[in-house]
């Protein structure tokens, strides 16, 4: 499981590195935190979970990074479209 979790952070966290002219590696522990914090969220004693079974830990985390990863890559194209003008 732990495997997974750094696979798919790790492999979230590459896809907007490859979208800039420089490599950010950064991405990919903001990536793995978010599928680690999916994963944790799956299991607890959340009702909603019982009655939605698809949402078991591999897509939460796939979610979760997914959701860190895009709000930091927004977040820096914000940030730098703000520092040029």
């Amino acid at each position: 499981m732990l495997f997974y979790i750094i696979l798919v952070g790790s492999i979230i966290g590459l896809t907007p590195s490859g979208q800039s002219k420089r490599k950010r590696f950064v991405y990919v522990p903001i990536g793995v935190v978010g599928a680690f914090v999916g994963a944790l969220l799956s299991f607890g004693d959340a009702p909603f979970l019982i009655n939605h079974p698809y949402l078991n830990p591999w897509t939460l985390a796939i979610i979760f990074s997914t959701l860190l990863v895009t709000i930091a890559w927004a977040l820096e194209k914000t940030y730098f479209s703000l520092m040029l003008k």
